[in-house]
């Protein structure tokens, strides 16, 4: 939980956004659904939106499912989008430090005064379904997209992109005026509702294809005949992205290049500060796929938007260098497929490797430390602050990583994990913080202050913490 200032010290747009998030995040949390009904939660999300007049249909829509890579691919669609001179709004889900960081409009988060002026629209709804004895899904995730459904038809934007919460054929987003469907790559995880095979989830992430002009999805000999039988279902034609088969690397004057090929703009060139194959690349390559087949639908995209909207942005605590000296990266990784995509990710270094790592209590915590490719010099397992949320049993984990043979130790706060490390760490040392994006919401909070990523709607606000190379500073 994000602490609340004494009142005599609240900026405006923090009061305005405390008070609203304290309704949607503390107060709507606490509700579950009362019965379990996949066709009744739509019908449900769907007379929602219906009572608030249907924000979600006012502008069209792209929307991105699949287990890794759609916030990635999402930010980077709207940055290229930005980059065309369409105004864009974004949503993308969970947040790191606060709930504005769910909406965007263009390159900035939308203002504490917005959120709330939105919740206030959104409320009366919310609480005729707080009140409604047999709901049969979630009013707070109900409510929390409906927040930037709002926020986004009142700043009038010309696209916008979506990312899908869980699934997609039952998920909450529903109803948007979809002109593109994206299916980025399919892994194993919320197998407890999605099922336990990859095929099974990929069914779930294709229903977004339904009532869909054209859908786009990354190739796999695996999951690919359920789009294909999806595409054949609902008339939504569909295209195929192989991201090895659709770019490759050049070496120029300047550095690296990636250079795209695509079937309509053809060849983008993109410099190239990433790892040639690390997943900075599939997800570029999807996004650039995403944008070359909405040119086909009539939208100003050109290469050099691609190129722009590419380089412009990444996603905060994906792979994110805090500071150096020694090195600290944060990366949300918390499944087995982007743990392994998070190591074949990770920048060379001259020392040794410290991870710090916390989990959810849905997730399978030793597929995610099994997908390791290299053993560190030494684990600390630590528990992220969640409100209605469980988290992993450090006990538990001390065990998992113990069998690997790796020095483990626990400290129950991030902070003092972080601490920890940073005291046995060297100057040519990396620390990774991973498992959990909410783990790493809370460690950003030590270089970017939640107050200040609010304030300067963005998550790289210009004031910012100095160093955290010596343990006394936090």
């Amino acid at each position: 939980m994000i602490p609340s200032p004494s009142p005599p010290l609240l900026h405006p747009e923090v009061r305005d956004y405390l008070i609203a998030r304290n309704y949607i995040d503390v107060e709507l949390v606490q509700l579950t659904p009362r019965r379990r009904d996949p066709e009744a939660k739509i019908a449900t999300a769907r007379l929602f939106n219906e009572m608030l007049g249907d924000p979600q249909a006012a502008y069209p829509a792209v929307q991105v499912a699949g287990t890794s890579g759609k916030g990635s691919v999402c930010l980077a669609l709207s940055q290229i989008l930005l980059a065309a001179g369409q105004r864009t709004g974004l949503h993308v889900s969970p947040y790191l430090q606060v709930a504005t960081e769910k909406s965007w409009v263009d390159d900035r988060y939308i203002s504490g005064s917005e959120f709330r002026t939105a919740c206030e629209v959104v409320r009366p709804v919310a609480e005729h379904f707080r009140h409604m004895e047999d709901c049969p899904t979630s009013v707070h995730g109900m409510a929390s997209l409906a927040l930037s459904y709002e926020a986004f038809r009142q700043r009038r934007i010309d696209w916008c992109v979506m990312e899908t919460g869980v699934g997609g054929r039952f998920d909450l987003v529903q109803g948007l005026h979809r002109r593109l469907a994206v299916i980025t790559d399919i892994g194993l995880d919320h197998v407890k509702s999605l099922g336990g095979t990859r095929p099974e989830i990929a069914w779930h992430k294709a229903g977004i294809m339904a009532g869909c002009e054209v859908a786009l999805a990354v190739y796999d000999p695996e999951t690919w005949p359920v789009f294909v039988a999806e595409s054949q279902r609902t008339g939504c034609r569909l295209e195929r992205v192989v991201p090895e088969a659709r770019s490759a690397f050049h070496e120029s004057a300047d550095g690296a290049l990636l250079v795209i090929e695509l079937p309509r703009l053809k060849t983008v060139e993109v410099p190239w500060p990433f790892p040639a194959d690390g997943f900075q690349r599939r997800n570029a390559v999807v996004a650039a796929s995403a944008a070359d087949l909405l040119v086909a639908q009539g939208v100003p995209i050109t290469a050099e938007a691609i190129r722009e909207g590419l380089l412009s942005r990444q996603m905060p605590g994906r792979l994110e260098r805090m500071q150096q000296g020694p090195e600290v990266l944060l990366d949300g990784a918390h499944n087995a497929q982007k743990m392994a995509a998070l190591m074949r990710s990770l920048p060379p270094f001259g020392g040794r490797r410290h991870l710090v790592l916390g989990a959810t209590g849905e997730r399978h915590f030793s597929e995610v430390i099994g997908a390791l490719e290299e053993r560190p010099w030494s684990v600390t397992v630590t528990r992220p602050l969640l409100y209605g949320k469980t988290v992993a049993n450090i006990p538990e984990m001390v065990s998992q990583v113990t069998r690997l043979g790796i020095p483990v130790s626990a400290k129950s706060a991030p902070v003092r994990a972080i601490r920890a490390v940073l005291e046995r760490a060297g100057p040519a040392d990396q620390i990774l913080v991973t498992g959990s994006l909410y783990l790493v919401g809370q460690m950003r909070n030590l270089w970017y202050p939640w107050e200040e990523v609010l304030k300067q709607q963005t998550s790289w606000p210009i004031e910012r913490c100095s160093t955290l190379a010596s343990p006394s500073t936090l």
